[in-house]
């Protein structure tokens, strides 16, 4: 990793950081991105007037690209890029011999940033970058309470059940960067703004 740049390896067991270099043999298959096995399951539980239950769902067998910086060149401080570099960037190349150890690009100058000389593409779709999609969810759990017959009289109601909902609270997740794949663009790699997560709601339903 000469001054830091990306290399790749190709189908005949070379290595280039030359760009456009790769052709379609070059590029190892990583799975797909598209789920294979989808499922969910619900568990409810009575006694007497209350009622628990629990919804899980989970998705199996596919992958996706994690976010990594993409500013490895260019002067953002002057402007010619913007954004916030990623907390890997802290990983980085700086010296010569810490190819040894990281196999995250070093940073150039806005002198530096022809990529015909400098591909950090290969870095940032290559196949390193490529981690598991799966996980599984607690989408939600739900606890309610019916009141007894006698109270329902007195306010002249049939039903009144307070309820509460807590929702989506990750159980577990195949990558290692706490990364939710609900939140996650599979191909690009760019995450989204969660929303609707560890959401606690109250409620009443009321027949009169």
């Amino acid at each position: 990793m000469k001054k830091g740049d990306p290399r790749i390896g190709l189908k005949d067991g070379t290595t280039t950081k030359t760009s456009y270099t790769a052709a379609t043999d070059d590029i190892p298959y990583k799975g797909t991105t598209q789920p294979v096995i989808n499922g969910g399951l619900t568990n409810v539980f009575t006694f007497r007037s209350w009622t628990l239950s629990a919804n899980a769902v989970f998705s199996l067998g596919h992958v996706m690209r994690r976010e990594v910086n993409q500013l490895f060149t260019g002067n953002p401080l002057h402007g010619v890029l913007t954004g916030n570099f990623h907390q890997e960037f802290a990983n980085r190349w700086k010296q010569p011999g810490d190819e040894q150890r990281t196999n995250i690009p070093g940073y150039v100058s806005d002198t530096y940033t022809s990529y015909s000389r400098r591909d950090v593409n290969y870095y940032i779709y290559g196949d390193v970058n490529v981690i598991s999609a799966a996980y599984a969810k607690l989408r939600d759990i739900s606890l309610s309470y019916s009141l007894p017959a006698f109270i329902l009289k007195k306010l002249h109601a049939s039903q009144i059940q307070l309820r509460t909902q807590v929702s989506n609270i990750m159980l577990w997740k195949a990558n290692k960067y706490g990364i939710d794949p609900e939140f996650q663009d599979a191909n690009n790699g760019l995450q989204t703004m969660p929303v609707g997560q560890k959401a606690f709601t109250v409620g009443i339903n009321a027949k009169f």
